[in-house]
């Protein structure tokens, strides 16, 4: 297989394990802090009209889902993309990092959580890079 297939196809693999595991998380949390009645969390529009009425620990299990997402992603995309893969890693945390910051933007998330979500969700981009190089015996 060629080196850039290898690396798209570990870039995709760690999307989607960053997508499949916040998702869970997400969808685990809205079970613990369940949503107001009537609330679509597909719709930006309802949910920032709304926000002020999740529990502060609703917020809290969106912004775990966030930062072990992309740990798990980009974890999962160095590991794929095998020697001098780390990149792909810091990849998969810019991306999910541009999807989180449009989500927090669009939903009018409060102040608080953008200021620990997104530097957190760049903090586990790094730890998940560090620890998939560190996995082959790579020092990072």
């Amino acid at each position: 297989m060629s080196k850039n297939l290898r690396l798209m196809l570990a870039l995709l693999g760690g999307m989607a394990a960053a997508l499949v595991v916040t998702k869970g998380l997400e969808v685990m949390g809205y079970r613990l802090f369940p949503l107001p009645a009537g609330l679509d969390p597909g719709d930006p529009v309802d949910v920032a009209g709304r926000l002020g009425e999740l529990p502060v620990g609703a917020l809290v299990t969106v912004l775990l889902a966030h930062v072990l997402g992309t740990l798990v992603g980009a974890w999962v995309g160095v590991r794929l993309a095998g020697p001098k893969g780390r990149p792909v890693g810091l990849v998969v945390g810019l991306l999910m990092l541009s999807i989180v910051a449009m989500k927090v933007v669009s939903s009018a998330h409060p102040a608080w959580f953008a200021l620990i979500d997104l530097p957190m969700i760049g903090a586990a981009a790094w730890a998940g890079m560090l620890l998939g190089a560190r996995h082959e015996g790579r020092e990072a």
